[in-house]
């Protein structure tokens, strides 16, 4: 994967994590923000270097989001929960459980789509 980084000058370079997903840029903190298989949270720095700032227990970290206030909401169907984690890095559940990420805990049944 070929990241170009939108700041004054471009970057590029690979992203050095295998598998990643949800990957978020932050133009605050100029880094992005990545999750893990595993419930891992990475921020990979300007320069390549990959940094694990937490890991959620039983997770399986599939989206991620930055707001305004720099707040990282962070999709987790394994826990089935959100997540958010704030520039301290300390993570609180958000909203009501989640079953798979594309549908609410009621999802309709394959019959009732059709």
């Amino acid at each position: 994967m070929t990241i170009h980084f939108p700041t004054r000058s471009t970057s590029t370079f690979s992203l050095p994590l295998r598998p990643r997903e949800g990957v978020c840029w932050d133009p605050v903190r100029n880094c992005l923000w990545a999750g893990g298989e595993a419930g891992q949270v990475y921020r990979v720095e300007l320069d390549g270097s990959v940094n694990v700032v937490t890991t959620i227990g039983g997770g399986a970290l599939l989206g991620l989001a930055l707001d305004a206030n720099e707040t990282l909401y962070i999709c987790d169907p394994g826990n089935h929960q959100v997540w958010t984690m704030d520039a301290h890095f300390e993570v609180a559940a958000f909203g009501d459980a989640i079953d798979y990420p594309n549908y609410p805990r009621s999802r309709p049944t394959v019959a009732s789509r059709l």
